[in-house]
């Protein structure tokens, strides 16, 4: 049941950071030139999957060309990944696993960086609190209890 849940729980954290982002940053614009006169003179957000120098390169000149022709800023921390902003959130799962059964879930909130670096998150950072909340969202249909020790949230059947 527990395993079941944080098998779930990656999920529903991947698909509803998605739709969430989607949802909370719909564009109604008509045309082009409608969406190009909303976004000048501001910094926004723009996925692609970066790593190696190729890559990299592409994107910056294509952050340098759309400052330039569009008057529009790339936001340079902005995590070159495919699922939107909310793809800096992650996990690290932990179960124990007997010949009985799953014994314990857990895991670890993460941040990854925009060098695509996992960052974990420590108990009494805000970013913790953050990140819990979050996946208490994600989870609020399953039948769940997360309990923090230490670093780690526990996460058991109600």
């Amino acid at each position: 049941m527990v395993a079941k849940i944080a098998a779930r729980l990656a999920r529903a954290m991947a698909l509803c950071a998605t739709l969430a982002a989607v949802a909370a940053n719909p564009v109604h614009a008509q045309s082009w030139d409608e969406v190009v006169a909303r976004a000048r003179g501001q910094t926004v957000n723009w996925n692609a999957w970066a790593g190696d120098e190729k890559t990299n390169a592409f994107i910056a000149w294509v952050g340098t060309e759309v400052e330039k022709r569009y008057g529009v800023t790339l936001d340079p921390d902005y995590p070159h990944l495919s699922y939107g902003s909310d793809a800096k959130r992650s996990l690290i799962a932990r179960a124990v696993i007997a010949k009985d059964g799953v014994k314990r879930v857990s895991f670890l909130p993460v941040l990854i960086d925009k060098k695509l670096r996992p960052e974990v998150l420590r108990h009494g950072d805000p970013r913790f609190d953050d990140a819990l909340q979050f996946m208490e969202w994600v989870s609020e249909d399953f039948n769940h209890k997360f309990a923090v020790e230490g670093d780690e949230v526990l996460v058991t059947g109600r």
